[in-house]
């Protein structure tokens, strides 16, 4: 088989029987990894003849294009973030959400906690899926471009 047929049968029969098991739930810490190599190992006849991170860049750049099973899991983890924070009000899972990240260290909050610095809150009392969300929100650097004074206000005209 040739390698792009490699590539076709890990990206359509392979990962995506993973995708929606991603979605729901966190697998444990090293099984993506195995399966990762396991995956890499079909493709080079476990051979491998260039290093990985090739094997996952876009075919035009010179990879295979390769999907990277721990990365996909991590944008899994930012659309459900994504939909919590600006998605439609009416979505059937935002009150079972909201009220388990309300428990979260007696704040109260819900949506605001992603406001926060989280590496300080203490999420052990969270299922496991919602501590990799904020586990994987804190990959992320973020700023608060807020105006700390009122000086532009006193430019804008009084009408």
């Amino acid at each position: 088989m040739s390698y792009r047929g490699r590539t076709l049968v890990i990206k359509n029969l392979a990962a995506s029987s993973l995708w929606h098991k991603l979605a729901c739930v966190d697998p444990p810490p090293n099984l993506l990894a195995k399966i990762q190599a396991q995956l890499v190992d079909f493709f080079w006849d476990s051979l491998h003849w260039i290093p990985q991170s090739v094997l996952h860049l876009p075919k035009e750049e010179g990879g295979q294009g390769l999907v990277q099973l721990s990365s996909r899991a991590a944008a899994f983890r930012l659309q459900f973030i994504q939909r919590l924070l600006t998605g439609p009000r009416d979505l059937i899972w935002r009150a079972a959400a909201s009220g388990l990240l309300h428990t979260v260290k007696g704040l109260g909050l819900d949506r605001a906690l992603f406001l926060m610095d989280t590496k300080m809150l203490d999420i052990s009392g969270l299922p496991m899926f919602y501590r990799g969300l904020f586990k994987i929100w804190n990959v992320f650097k973020k700023q608060n471009k807020g105006c700390r004074t009122v000086h532009w206000l006193l430019e804008e005209p009084l009408v």
